[in-house]
């Protein structure tokens, strides 16, 4: 008995010891990141599926803490990979997607080495590194001992491991190197802790699997049959992860040091659906802000320090990795850039079941994505839809509560707004925030704000919007359109406007030298393209052509291959004299390209040869050249000075403003009253000038199922002042009066509101002036319905109230005066529902009604006032 007495007593004493110990040595360190590995492609989720086997991650969660609400800070690789490295939100850094993070992590940014290194730790990088592709952003520059792996970008080919466009690294040495990448990074590791066991380490092991391409040995490959051969290889790249992380668990024990290791275990966001991942039960995958795209499987281990085998539901994210692992060291957090993360060791003893109030995701202005997650609400926008889900009951997403929620919903966005305002700008191309793109030819509709160059013009104390500069709006124009609603009616003096630019509005009226409301509008500004393009084809990659001509410098074709072609087909020939090409990261390398012009799609002639940007912007840059008859263009790239991705973000034509020579149709001087026809339109679509001068005429044949009144917009160069009549069947509906100062040489647009029959009839425009006295070009001419617009008081009535906004079923008013008249219009001005002698209470049903933005008209004794509302 006293020799059991005696062993448990020394094995008390060498316990106590070892805790000892271990809590006067720092621990080691090792951070465990896949790539794209789906919620449910790891077994200890109850929602995998069957084929999912990942014995190794499953041992490391149940001997662990797993956090069943654990998210990264990015919805795609390089995001993710800022924020880990930094403990700050990557839009700090100007990082909202994976170009601007690959593209190189800011120099000023502190990260894991600069903290550790001077408490004595080694710190060892593995894998993939996607955070700067140059040598300055290589992880050894930016501190760490050793590296091995890749710089980016997001991909890198598993076997192929000698490749100069995508090679591996040494420290700053490029290397080629034999074997399945995943097993090398494995060993890579395993060899650096082993090294390294007698001092503090930092590991971080990023792994690029399971991200594509889908490589995988043959012989594990055969092992699964899902149905879907792409799911097969992924199970086999699984398998191997998965036996890469055991194989670190097990050296770390082996070598004695497990029970003093932390070792963080995560994925950087969803899986991918295009390598067929699995992430039940979440919704949606990588590269959304649903919870497919951003929660993570997120495990740690102190043995030493914490107990495992619970779970704990506080949400907590992948920027709260380094501020944990500093207090784990006991480094202070910096203050001179404090960290958004928080340390979850609190968590773990119990000190504190709470961590972030509210956690923030946006992919940028130009994608208008954003998420808020705050307590058991997630809010969810894309662009101007917003859905508020609640997570604790609804982990799938599946039942929007915005019109139930009103006021969570508008308090999450206002805190989103709030956050944003201390986000930088994007690195690269575009906005912080979204608004919509104000682009020739395209009827848009802006709310809660008049947004030009990016910015919200806002309204001063009178409810008036302060002076607006509109020059430089809209995509290719010198003369600006600006559409504007807001939840108050937009009032503007005519003396915002500055000379030869044109305010219109969509949804509600203005106050100002117009007085209509459109419910449709085509507008080509000066310079604009007005040529239809009716084709784009390419060699490869065909389902992202049209992001060359969409007005987003932040989207575009992609193809990594030297020869591949881009192809546009215009309705008609025209007098080419230049080419707008804007390339990705045009701003660090230098696109290579030739351009070839064709009449009829088989005979082609080189205009630019071995053409090259410059390499110093991402703007469009001009290639001029003398002007040549084109109606099919060809871009050839040949890839860049890094790679031979071929990016075109935007193309732009310049020729001829108008039309060209070849195209041009003259109108005969005609004194009688005898007309010809001379059809403005072209078969495909373009648009034609015709020249009037004298008394000529051209008539357009007009077919209108009712009498109405019209808002008729005309396109005219005036080449000599004077008027020009608007006849309808021979009767003046209009009279449009031209004066010496138009005779600019420009385009100018005319607006008249036009009496006209209903039927078939002929619509004339007729030079008023016999002999040589006025003249005019017309270019094109637009009708539109109108509709008057009555007395607008400058400021909301404030005797109105409704309940719920957003709504769903009903809408319910309450009014302090008796409503003569309700009336709800789209968001383009069209009417859509119309109610008389409402009284003070009224209730609309809205459940037939479109999800989108209405207006509510309406008159009462107070006057007439225009209200926004939301049908979710």
């Amino acid at each position: 008995m006293r020799y059991l007495f005696t062993c448990l007593l020394l094995l008390t004493i060498t316990l106590g010891l070892s805790q000892f110990i271990y809590s006067q040595t720092k621990p080691n360190i090792v951070v465990i990141l896949t790539d794209d590995q789906g919620y449910a492609d790891i077994s200890f989720n109850p929602h995998h599926p069957s084929e999912v086997l990942t014995p190794h991650m499953d041992s490391l969660a149940e001997e662990g803490i797993f956090f069943s609400q654990a998210y990264t800070s990015g919805n795609t690789c390089s995001p993710t990979r800022a924020g880990l490295m930094t403990g700050r939100y990557q839009h700090r850094a100007g990082i909202y997607d994976s170009g601007e993070g690959g593209s190189g992590l800011p120099l000023d940014e502190t990260i894991f080495p600069q903290y550790l290194k001077p408490e004595g730790y080694v710190c060892g990088a593995f894998g993939k590194w996607h955070l700067g592709l140059t040598p300055e952003y290589n992880a050894v520059s930016r501190g760490f001992d050793e590296f091995y792996g890749f710089m980016g970008r997001g991909a890198h080919d598993y076997y192929d491991l000698d490749d100069p466009d995508s090679p591996l690294y040494r420290g700053l040495e490029k290397i080629s190197d034999s074997g399945y990448l995943t097993n090398l990074l494995t060993a890579e590791a395993v060899d650096f802790i082993k090294r390294h066991k007698a001092e503090p380490f930092f590991c971080y092991l990023a792994y690029n699997a399971v991200h594509s391409p889908a490589q995988a040995p043959a012989e594990d490959v055969a092992d699964f049959n899902t149905g879907d051969p792409t799911r097969d290889i992924l199970m086999a790249m699984l398998r191997h992860l998965d036996k890469g992380v055991g194989d670190v668990v097990r050296t770390l024990k082996e070598e004695g040091l497990w029970d003093n290791t932390l070792l963080i275990f995560l994925t950087d966001n969803g899986g991918a659906s295009s390598m067929s991942a699995n992430n039940s039960p979440l919704r949606d995958y990588k590269q959304t802000n649903w919870e497919g795209g951003i929660r993570t499987p997120f495990v740690l281990s102190w043995p030493a320090k914490y107990t495992g085998g619970r779970t704990i539901k506080t949400p907590i994210i992948s920027l709260d990795i380094l501020p944990t692992v500093l207090d784990a060291v006991g480094v202070a957090e910096p203050t001179e850039k404090p960290f958004d993360g928080k340390s979850i060791l609190p968590l773990l003893t119990g000190e504190s079941e709470e961590l972030h109030e509210k956690l923030f995701w946006s992919k940028g202005g130009e994608e208008g994505e954003w998420a808020v997650r705050y307590g058991k609400w997630k809010l969810v926008a894309i662009k101007d839809k917003l859905e508020l889900f609640d997570l604790d009951a609804d982990i799938s997403e599946t039942t929007n509560l915005a019109s139930t929620y009103p006021d969570t919903m508008d308090m999450m966005t206002i805190a989103f707004e709030n956050w944003l305002d201390e986000m930088a700008e994007p690195k690269e191309t575009s906005s912080k925030r979204w608004s919509p793109a104000i682009q020739a030819g395209q009827l848009m509709t802006l709310y809660d704000g008049l947004y030009y160059n990016g910015k919200t013009q806002s309204l001063n104390q009178e409810g008036v919007y302060n002076s607006v500069d509109l020059s430089g709006i809209g995509t290719n124009a010198a003369r600006s359109m600006v559409l504007a609603t807001g939840y108050d009616a937009a009032i503007f003096s005519e003396d915002s406007l500055s000379g030869g630019d044109m305010l219109l509005t969509s949804g509600i009226p203005y106050l100002g030298s117009f007085d209509k409301m459109l419910s449709s509008l085509v507008l080509y500004p000066e310079g604009a393209m007005d040529v239809a393009i009716t084709d784009i084809s390419a060699s490869l990659s065909q389902e992202t052509t049209s992001k060359t001509m969409d007005g987003d410098l932040k989207t575009y074709w992609d193809v990594a291959s030297k020869g591949a072609w881009i192809k546009y087909s215009l309705c008609r020939v025209i007098g080419l004299k230049g080419i707008k090409i804007a390339f990705k990261r045009g701003h660090v390398r230098v696109a290579y390209f030739d351009l070839d012009v064709s009449v009829d799609g088989a005979n082609w002639t080189p205009v630019i040869t071995g053409g090259e940007s410059s390499g110093t912007q991402t703007s469009p840059e001009l290639f001029s050249f003398p002007e040549i008859p084109a109606r099919y263009i060809r871009i050839t790239g040949y890839g860049n000075s890094d790679n031979s991705q071929n990016h075109y973000t935007e193309v732009e034509f310049v020729y001829e403003e108008g039309i060209s020579s070849e195209s041009r149709i003259e109108a005969e001087d005609y004194s009688g009253a005898q007309g010809v026809r001379k059809i403005i339109s072209d078969d495909c679509g373009g648009f034609l000038a015709i020249d009037l001068a004298n008394s000529s005429y051209a008539d357009y044949d007009i077919s209108i199922a009712s009498a109405s009144t019209y808002k008729l917009d005309i396109r005219m160069k005036i080449l000599q002042e004077g008027d020009l009549d608007i006849k309808a069947d021979n009767t003046t509906v209009a009279t449009v009066s031209t004066g010496p100062g138009m005779v600019d040489g420009k385009w100018h647009t005319f607006s008249s509101e036009v009496g006209l029959p209903g039927g078939d009839f002929t619509l004339s425009l007729q030079n008023a002036q016999a002999g040589n006295e006025s003249r005019f070009e017309i270019n094109w001419f637009e009708l539109n319905t109108a509709t008057s617009v009555e007395y607008l008081q400058e400021k909301r009535i404030s005797s109105v109230y409704l309940y719920p906004n957003p709504c769903f079923e009903a809408l319910h008013i309450s009014s302090g005066y008796d409503m003569e008249m309700i009336r709800i219009l789209d968001a383009g001005g069209r009417l859509v529902m119309e109610y008389k002698n409402a009284g003070v209470n009224f209730a609309i049903q809205t459940g037939t009604l479109m999800s989108g933005i209405y207006f509510l008209q309406i008159r009462s004794r107070e006057g007439l006032q225009y209200l926004k509302f939301i049908k979710t």
